[in-house]
């Protein structure tokens, strides 16, 4: 799965909308100039909650 963020309204996406697609659809979406590829983001490391002070 490849997210691409749309440069141009197709279907029901509009200009900034963000979509995850299959590869081969998402590339011809970036080749047609209708999206541009995004990085997946990635998630920010779990954090631990401080420990109470005694």
């Amino acid at each position: 799965m490849k997210s691409v963020e749309f440069l141009k309204p197709w279907k029901i996406y509009s200009p900034g909308d963000v979509a995850g697609f299959e590869a081969e659809q998402a590339k011809r979406l970036v080749d047609g100039g209708v999206a541009k590829e995004v990085a997946a983001e990635e998630k920010p490391a779990e954090e631990k909650p401080a420990k109470p002070a005694k």
